[in-house]
């Protein structure tokens, strides 16, 4: 379950500022929570309009294991001739999409009780 509350709409892009709370807190689950209802994140890979995965191959920057962020299956890469990337199918590892906690607040690991509340500009991109 998500709690999604528009925060602004650009009809000309077809896009929207939105708010998303997810009572689980499993952030991760917020791209297939919005592409099952028919609203995909701009920019991601992986998931289409409904939930559906996307099963086109296409070009990913090469990255080295230190920038993976978990495991790689890299013997179904293929390289690309002179260019640092590979042609492949998404994955859930890949995130071109963009997603920016403005607020987060957490339970104080110590202080029974008390939130702590943190809270960042959004990057001028996503402004």
């Amino acid at each position: 379950l998500s709690l999604v509350r528009v925060i602004s709409r650009n009809r000309t892009a077809n896009t929207s500022v939105v708010n998303i709370t997810i009572p689980a807190r499993r952030p991760h689950l917020i791209r297939i929570h919005m592409a099952y209802p028919r609203y995909p994140l701009v920019g991601d890979p992986l998931y289409l309009s409904g939930g559906i995965p996307d099963s086109q191959t296409q070009h990913f920057p090469k990255r080295t294991n230190e920038e993976e962020d978990m495991d790689t299956d890299e013997e179904n890469d293929k390289e690309e001739d002179g260019d640092e990337g590979v042609m492949r199918v998404p994955l859930p590892k890949d995130c071109g999409c963009s997603l920016h906690a403005y607020q987060i607040a957490v339970g104080h690991p110590v202080t029974v009780g008390q939130w702590m509340t943190f809270t960042a500009k959004p990057p001028p991109h996503l402004e």
